[in-house]
């Protein structure tokens, strides 16, 4: 995943904030499979549980 967020302009937030959307759109992209199994709308507490699972496959990534 992504991009390293050390090559990014100091004054580039735009850039930035386009990076970061695009690695959480990967990450969720990872998971929305396990969100909406068995085809029934998870509840926020499933919702929260997956995030805290998953997280590492978020914040773990190397914005390189």
């Amino acid at each position: 995943m992504g991009l390293a967020a050390y090559n990014i302009e100091p004054n580039s937030k735009e850039q930035f904030r386009y990076m970061i959307h695009d690695e959480v759109d990967k990450w969720v992209d990872q998971i929305i499979d396990e969100v909406f199994e068995d085809n029934r709308q998870p509840t926020v507490m499933e919702l929260s549980e997956l995030f805290a699972k998953t997280k590492q496959k978020f914040f773990g990534a190397r914005f390189w």
